[in-house]
């Protein structure tokens, strides 16, 4: 192994930049993802895939070079430009093989190395120029029942609704037919700067419960409560109402294990992927891939995720998530697709619930009416365009920035079939009044039901009839009365 260095330094305790190229002694070949190291300050760089890095250490330290199947060398750092050391591969004829388990340790692990090149690079691949930028985004969130059987599709009491089995899926969840009942999108555009970020919701629609008091776009917030957005360089992701510590967090290296596999193309870039997990199972972390780009950028190209199999999260199966990143010339690398997959179970005995949620980011040209960077305040702003909500299929078919799945797109239609069916509006509105205990007239609800009737020993029995008016009546106010006597 060849190492050529160029040493700049003023003196003998200033620190300067070291750069030179990692090489094979014995055929020339330049030798990508060596580790360069300061001896002594745990400081150290890899080598691209030309074999070349930089370094700033201060002459007179010795700096360590090593690479599996190689010896490793240390060079005494002084005030020439050029440094030529060989490093000869280590080749050993081995009479006995023993495999001991070795203690993972963050000392001169490359990998370490270039998780730490991530981290501090951090900021500069996230960074927002002062321009105004626009981006559409496509949001959608799809629950589907999991795991339906064969008995179940002949159960009796689903005989008048046996439709809604023709828009069951295999593909989604391996192994498993799911049966989409939930599906939600929207179209957003978003525009940011420096100053802030301006969001408007230009189309919104989803499969609606009608004909009952639900709120339907309640519904819609809690998914998107459920489902909050992930952002993978955050030191603290919150996920599942929990907070989850970032693999590319400050403080990530003495919490997450990391390992080398492979080298890759992604999307026309060279990436290292680096796999990691958690050191201790009683940590909240993430398992999975990193795609991380050989062009001295070391930003996130790709991450798969999922949560650490030795945790226990309250009703949750298995977790997938999917983050693509892109360049930008403006906004550095940013978000071009977020997957988020949740398989729901309550017991094996019943069916769960999957939930998918998929966001899509496309750069779009900036608006003629140059007003709407003036527009835009400090912080977060949520607007909704008139119409937002009453958006045709022609609209969606040009807005989406994917396909909808068949099975996605006919559950609008089969949920609004299923609530026509007389049988099933009964059991639908019976539990509504169960679960909410009032009966529902429009403008007025009649209840508590569980009111109507009562006992204790002093009263001894008790009647109890009232209601209160809804929001159908006026958003201003509420008015409740009731009448009781004991006898």
């Amino acid at each position: 192994m060849l190492i050529t260095a160029a040493l700049l330094s003023t003196n003998a305790t200033a620190q300067a930049k070291y750069s030179g190229t990692v090489k094979d002694a014995e055929n020339g070949m330049p030798i990508g993802y060596a580790a360069v190291g300061v001896l002594g300050t745990g400081q150290g760089v890899m080598t691209n895939d030309n074999g070349e890095c930089s370094i700033a250490a201060t002459q007179g330290k010795k700096i360590v070079i090593s690479f599996i199947g190689y010896k490793s060398d240390t060079v005494k750092l002084g005030s020439r430009r050029n440094l030529e050391v060989e490093l000869k591969p280590e080749a050993k004829m081995l009479k006995e093989v023993v495999v001991k388990r070795k203690r993972y340790t963050n000392k001169n692990n490359p990998a370490v190395t270039l998780i730490r090149n991530v981290i501090a690079h951090k900021e500069e691949n996230t960074r927002h120029t002062e321009q105004l930028t626009h981006t559409r985004k496509y949001d959608k969130t799809m629950f589907a029942l999991n795991d339906i059987s064969e008995k179940q599709k002949n159960w009796k009491i689903l005989k008048k609704v046996d439709f809604v089995f023709d828009n069951t899926d295999t593909t989604l969840v391996e192994g498993k037919e799911i049966l989409p009942f939930y599906v939600r999108e929207e179209v957003c555009d978003i525009y940011s700067c420096q100053k802030g970020r301006k969001e408007v919701t230009d189309g919104e629609r989803m499969v609606e419960v009608n004909g009952l008091d639900v709120d339907n776009e309640g519904l819609a917030e809690y998914s998107k409560y459920m489902y909050q957005d992930i952002n993978l360089y955050d030191n603290t992701i919150t996920f599942l109402t929990n907070g989850f510590l970032s693999p590319i967090a400050s403080t990530a290296p003495a919490f997450y294990r990391y390992y080398i596999q492979d080298t890759v193309m992604v999307d026309g870039y060279k990436c290292v992927k680096l796999f990691f997990a958690s050191r201790c199972k009683a940590d909240q972390l993430f398992t999975g891939n990193l795609y991380i780009t050989t062009d001295g950028d070391y930003a996130v190209k790709k991450a798969e995720m999922t949560v650490d199999g030795r945790m226990n999260l309250n009703w949750v199966r298995s977790v997938s998530i999917l983050q693509e990143f892109k360049k930008s010339e403006s906004q550095g690398w940013t978000l071009s697709k977020d997957y988020l997959m949740i398989d729901f179970i309550v017991t094996n005995k019943i069916n769960g619930i999957v939930g998918e949620r998929s966001q899509l980011f496309k750069e779009m040209p900036l608006p003629e009416d140059i007003s709407m960077a003036d527009s835009i305040k400090s912080g977060n702003e949520f607007v909704k365009n008139e119409g937002y909500n009453k958006r045709d299929d022609t609209y969606w078919e040009a807005n989406r920035l994917e396909k909808l799945p068949q099975t996605q797109e006919a559950a609008y239609q089969v949920m609004d079939s299923v609530q026509k069916v007389p049988a099933v509006r009964a059991l639908m509105i019976a539990g509504d009044i169960i679960g909410r205990g009032y009966i529902s007239l429009g403008k007025f609800e009649i209840g508590p039901l569980y009111g109507f009737y009562g006992y204790n020993a002093v009263e001894k029995h008790r009647v109890r009839f009232g209601g209160r008016t809804t929001d159908k009546l006026t958003k201003r106010a509420n008015f409740e009365a009731y009448g009781a006597y004991g006898f």
